[in-house]
């Protein structure tokens, strides 16, 4: 459970975090479409070359396969799609779960049956991403000014939780390896990739704005065309003089008043990283005996984790004391009932922002909760 938020400041460290495959996790996106019969559930792509042969001549829409090959040509590397051709997007999911890896869901196809099954298919995909500890990354039709933009967003009719998983980009992009297909797409492969290359060469704290998309020729509408507010819902796409096209934003659909303390991307995603690395992290303390001694092996693998992440510039504080804390024991943590029930449950408090000021999460190993691990996040 995270809570006690407090909201972000600029200016995280651009150090790279070593947290050997952990880190590398933080980015695996799945697009979600109908891609026909020769596509599986969920199929792992790694390039174009295999994107064509598993995909074929099915794509959800006619610009769909230019989206996906805007995510490897702006340096992604691998990405799954889940596919929705003679299932339903429960079952779809249900075969995204199974991975265990897929951390950012992307709609493509999202208003080709319109506004209404739109706004089905992101509750469903970010009652997912709720639940699953991921985002969800949208875009608007490509027509749409900003004004109408935030109307269909609003339409959706998202919870407060479902808002700071969510975050949209507009407008539709030039792909410079469009080719005959239709001039504009929307933006969400190029952006995507964006996203796991920040989280590679900076950290999943950096926020993914100011960005160059080097596999965009311009965005299809300048910001005048769009009448850019501070108060709109959508990341804006912008050119810049001898900078190329940016990604001219960072926040989650909760930046309005609802739920200012996940108001930004980067945060929202940092506190999950946390969240999978030490749940997976203290998996195998499941069947150890609930006692000083383990509740001392649980600190020394928490601790050192999180002073990695403070060292790289991710949390917040001069001193380890303003930038975490980690807490467990009965009487700490848990009760007697707890202990007897072998229920192990770690606090840890992050600084993500200001020193001292700690955003508090529970890891929770229970064996009567999972049979395979024990293990759930409360």
């Amino acid at each position: 459970m995270l809570n006690d938020f407090v909201e972000p400041g600029a200016g995280f460290s651009p150090q790279p975090l070593d947290l050997s495959a952990r880190s590398a996790d933080t980015a695996v996106p799945a697009f979600i479409g109908a891609f026909g019969p020769h596509c599986g559930a969920l199929t792992e792509i790694r390039s174009t070359g295999q994107l064509v042969e598993v995909v074929r001549e099915h794509v959800p829409a006619e610009w769909a396969a230019d989206v996906l090959r805007g995510f490897f040509d702006e340096g992604g590397d691998r990405c799954y799609l889940a596919n929705t051709s003679d299932r339903t997007l429960q079952e779809t999911l249900a075969a995204v779960e199974e991975t265990d890896e897929v951390t950012i869901l992307v709609p493509v196809g999202l208003w080709g049956q319109g506004a209404d099954t739109a706004g089905e298919t992101v509750r469903a995909l970010t009652s997912y991403a709720v639940d699953h500890r991921a985002m969800v990354i949208l875009y608007a039709e490509s027509n749409m000014d900003m004004t109408q933009v935030d109307s269909a967003v609003k339409a959706f009719d998202l919870n407060t939780d479902q808002k700071a998983r969510t975050a949209v980009y507009h407008p539709w992009v030039v792909p410079s390896a469009g080719g005959p297909r239709p001039v504009l797409v929307p933006p969400v492969g190029a952006v995507v990739a964006a996203w796991a290359n920040n989280d590679r060469d900076r950290g999943v704290w950096k926020a993914p704005d100011n960005v160059q998309l080097r596999s965009v020729v311009k965005p299809g509408n300048s910001p005048t065309e769009l009448k850019q507010s501070p108060d709109d819902l959508a990341n804006l796409l912008r050119s810049f003089p001898e900078r190329g096209t940016r990604i001219w934003g960072s926040r989650t659909l909760a930046a309005d008043p609802s739920a200012p303390q996940w108001a930004y991307i980067q945060t929202r995603r940092l506190a999950d990283m946390v969240e999978r690395d030490l749940d997976r992290m203290l998996r195998p303390f499941v069947l150890e005996a609930n006692n000083a001694h383990t509740w001392d092996s649980v600190r020394g693998v928490a601790t050192p984790y999180l002073r990695k992440l403070w060292e790289a510039g991710g949390l917040s504080g001069a001193a380890e004391v303003e930038a975490f804390a980690v807490r467990i024991g009965q009487g700490v943590t848990m009760t007697e009932e707890d202990v007897k029930a072998n229920r192990l449950i770690l606090e840890v408090g992050i600084a993500i922002t200001r020193p001292s000021e700690f955003t508090t999460l529970t890891v929770t190993l229970d064996p009567a909760t999972d049979p395979d691990t024990g293990s759930s996040l409360s």
